[in-house]
C-alpha cells in the first residue's frame, strides 16, 4: 500500500514482501524495515512468495536467493514476468559475480550481501521505493491523460455527422483516419432549405489537442453562421467570410492558427455546385468522359487575412461525375524515400468513376498504405466523395444511419468512420 502524499520518503509506508528462510535474519531484517516505517509480510519459500504476489499488492520484494527452492534466478524471472512493476532487491550470502550479473539483467534493482548493513539497506530500499512510486505516479498520470484523450476523441467524433443525407440520384461516402487520438481535420454534410446540400471539409494547422479544439470552434462557427437567413446557399458561403472575420478579431492574436476550408452548396436537381475554396487542397472533379478538373483555391485560408476576397465559383456535376474532397494528409503522405503520394497519383485513382464512392475511398486508402509502407499515417487523412449516378432510383429515406465501421490505419481507430 502507498500513502500518496507530497512529503519525503520518511512519510510513506510501503508494503514489503520478505522471502527469507533463516529465522534470525528474517527477524533482523523485519525489525530494520519496520523501523523505516514499512509493513512487512513474510514468505518462507519461493512458492509462498509467488502465491502472495498474485493475491496482494506489494511495493517491494526482498528476495533471498538461498531460500529459493526453485532457484533464485528462476523466481526472479517469474516475478518480473508476472508482476514486472514490483521492484526486487536480491539478498544473498554469496558474492557470486555471475549470479549478481544475471539478477541485474533479469531486472533486480540491486544485489545485497549478508549480513545486510542497516544503513545500506535503508539507502537501497528508499531508492527502490522512490523509483517505484515515481513509476506509479507516471502510470497514473498517463492513465488520466489517456482517459482525457479518449473523452476528447469521443467528443470530437460527436462533431462529425452521424448520418449522411440520402439524396435521390446521388451517392456520398466519407473516410476519416486521424493520425492521433484527436484530429485537426473535419468534414460536414447537412441539408439546406429548398433541397440544397452543404459539403464541408477542413484542415486546421498543427496537430493534437490544440488543433482539435480549434477545429471544433471553426465547425461551430460555420454551422452557426450558415443558419442565418434561413440557411440559404448565400448564407452558407458567407459563413466562410464571417468565420474568417471572427477568428481574426477574436482568436488569431492568441493562437496564430489557421484553417484551410472547402465549402460547397450543391443543388442536387441540377448538379450545380457553388463553392469557396479557402486555401484548401483542390478537390478533384472526375467526369464520366475521362476529363478532370481541380477546384483550385478561390481565397486565403481562414484566419490569415481580411484583405483578400473569398470568391464564389460554380461548377456542375453531370450524371456519372464524381467529386473527391480530401485533406493534405492524402497528397502529402510520404514513403521511406521521402516521396509524396501527390495529386497526380490521386487523380489517376479518381478516374475510376465507375466505382461507388465508398469503394473509391477504400481504393485510395489501399494505395496510401502501399505507398507509405505502413498502416498508420503521419497526418490526418479525411476524404469525402460524392457521385451523381446515371440511372433513376427509387425514393430513399432522408437519412441512413451509420452501419459500417472499417479498421483504422492508426492507434486512434475507434474514431475512424466509413459512411456511404
Amino acid at each position: 500500500m502507498m500513502d500518496i502524499r507530497d512529503g519525503g520518503n520518511d512519510h510513506r509506508q510501503a508494503h514489503i514482501l520478505l522471502m527469507e528462510s533463516n529465522e534470525h535474519e528474517r527477524t533482523v531484517l523485519t525489525h530494520q524495515l519496520q523501523r523505516m516505517g514499512h509493513t512487512v509480510t513474510h514468505a518462507n519459500s519461493s512458492y509462498e512468495a509467488l502465491e502472495l504476489l498474485t493475491s496482494d499488492n506489494f511495493d517491494l520484494v526482498l528476495l533471498d536467493f538461498t531460500a529459493s527452492v526453485l532457484g533464485g534466478l528462476q523466481v526472479l524471472e517469474r516475478i518480473r514476468s508476472d508482476r514486472g512493476h514490483v521492484p526486487v532487491l536480491v539478498i544473498s550470502a554469496t558474492d557470486d559475480i555471475e549470479n549478481m550479473i544475471k539478477s541485474i539483467e533479469l531486472g533486480a534493482e540491486d544485489y545485497l550481501l549478508k549480513p545486510v548493513n542497516e544503513a545500506l539497506l535503508r539507502a537501497h530500499v528508499s531508492a527502490a521505493l522512490e523509483k517505484k512510486w515515481l513509476r506509479d505516479r507516471e502510470r497514473a498520470y498517463l492513465a488520466a491523460i489517456h482517459h482525457e484523450m479518449q473523452l476528447g476523441r469521443q467528443i470530437q467524433a460527436d462533431f462529425m455527422p452521424m448520418h449522411i443525407p440520402r439524396i435521390r440520384g446521388w451517392r456520398i461516402a466519407t473516410r476519416f483516419l486521424p493520425a492521433n487520438q484527436v484530429s485537426g481535420d473535419f468534414f460536414d454534410i447537412f441539408r439546406l432549405p429548398h433541397g440544397h446540400l452543404s459539403l464541408v471539409i477542413g484542415d486546421v494547422s498543427g496537430k493534437g489537442v490544440g488543433a482539435a479544439l480549434f477545429m471544433a470552434l471553426i465547425r461551430t462557427l460555420l454551422r452557426a453562421f450558415s443558419d442565418s437567413n434561413n440557411g440559404s446557399p448565400e448564407a452558407v458561403l458567407n459563413a466562410v467570410r464571417h468565420t474568417n472575420r471572427y477568428i481574426l478579431r477574436h482568436h488569431q492574436q492568441q493562437t496564430s492558427m489557421f484553417t484551410t476550408l472547402f465549402v460547397g452548396v450543391l443543388t442536387p436537381r441540377t448538379g450545380e455546385l457553388k463553392y469557396i475554396n479557402a486555401g484548401h487542397v483542390p478537390p478533384v472533379l472526375s467526369r464520366l468522359n475521362g476529363s478532370q478538373h481541380l477546384l483550385l483555391p478561390s481565397g486565403p485560408a481562414i484566419g490569415v487575412t481580411e484583405e483578400l476576397p473569398f470568391e464564389e465559383h460554380i461548377t456542375h456535376l453531370d450524371p456519372g461525375d464524381l467529386l473527391l474532397l480530401y485533406t493534405d494528409g492524402v497528397t502529402e503522405a510520404m514513403n521511406a524515400k521521402h516521396e509524396l503520394f501527390g495529386i497526380e497519383r490521386l487523380q489517376e485513382i479518381s478516374r475510376c468513376v465507375h466505382l461507388p464512392p465508398q469503394h473509391l475511398l477504400r481504393c485510395v486508402e489501399t494505395h496510401l498504405i502501399a505507398h507509405s509502407g505502413r498502416n498508420s499515417f503521419s497526418d490526418d487523412v479525411t476524404m469525402l466523395a460524392i457521385k451523381r449516378i446515371l440511372c433513376k432510383v427509387k425514393r430513399l429515406p432522408d437519412y441512413v444511419p451509420l452501419k459500417e465501421t472499417l479498421p483504422c490505419c492508426s492507434d486512434a481507430g475507434q474514431l475512424t468512420r466509413t459512411q456511404g
